[in-house]
């Protein structure tokens, strides 16, 4: 004991301190080299393994499935336009002249301003309506053999019957025109009123003179465009677009 005692105190102690760190270094490589092994034999094994692959394509295309062919989608049908209330112009033949409405033409896609309502309007003459308005529509005129729109309303009178003003207004022309004969206009606060066949001498307003509803403009004469019963040609033009006289005047 004595011995072993000295040794220690000695370069004893040294010595088994250097043993056990060689130990430790040798059973460290050891383990080390067993795993670098087993890392190996692992890949090697990985390498060399065959993966069981499927035994058709992948890109096969699969038989007998239904196929949805996709319906094509049905557009709305468009809502007809309503035809405007301007009329066309007349066709070859028409007079030229700018009192009738026979002869006028009225411009498409104008704004057309609001009439006068049929309770402020009264009719000019009492009588039955021998030719109605036709907007668009050709009609053929039996004086001058030839088709044209029609853009006023024909009320049957006797002649020398007094035409009174339907609404009240300011006269805007008084002439003589050589199909229409006596031409009154008319205007309101929204379009103007066009009497035509006139007896001339029955006349007695001219430009600018103030109108009240129902107050007589003239009497009713004759019309060599429409040589038919005796009648009084009324027309409602507001801006340039003719409307129907039968829509703003009271119903009888």
């Amino acid at each position: 004991m004595e011995y072993l005692k000295t040794f220690m105190k000695g370069k004893g102690l040294y010595g088994v301190l250097s043993l056990c760190i060689v130990a430790a270094a040798a059973f460290s490589f050891v383990g080390v080299k067993n795993m670098v092994q087993q890392l190996n034999n692992t890949a090697q094994q990985e390498e060399t393994q065959q993966w069981d692959l499927p035994g058709q394509p992948v890109e096969q295309k699969a038989e007998d499935v239904p196929v949805t062919t996709p319906q094509p989608t049905t557009a709305p049908k468009a809502t007809a336009k309503p035809k405007p209330t301007s009329s066309p112009a007349s066709s070859a033949g028409q007079s030229g002249s700018g009192a009738s409405g026979d002869a006028g033409t009225a411009s498409d896609g104008q704004k057309q301003p609001v009439g006068a309502a049929a309770s402020s309007c009264i009719w000019p003459v009492d009588g039955p309506i021998q030719q109605a308005f036709s907007g668009e529509e050709l009609v053929y005129n039996e004086t001058l053999k030839d088709w044209r729109t029609h853009n006023g309303v024909d009320i049957a009178a006797k002649e020398g019957t007094v035409i009174k003003a339907t609404t009240a207004g300011t006269v805007k022309a008084v002439y003589q025109d050589a199909l229409w004969g006596q031409v009154v206009e008319v205007e309101d606060a929204n379009g103007i009123w066009r009497y035509c066949g006139l007896q001339a001498d029955s006349v007695h307003h001219k430009e600018g003179d103030s109108l009240s509803q129902g107050q007589a403009i003239g009497k009713v004469g004759k019309i060599d465009a429409e040589q038919t019963e005796s009648h009084l040609h009324l027309e409602r033009l507001e801006g340039e677009t003719y409307r129907n006289p039968e829509e703003l005047l009271p119903k009888a």
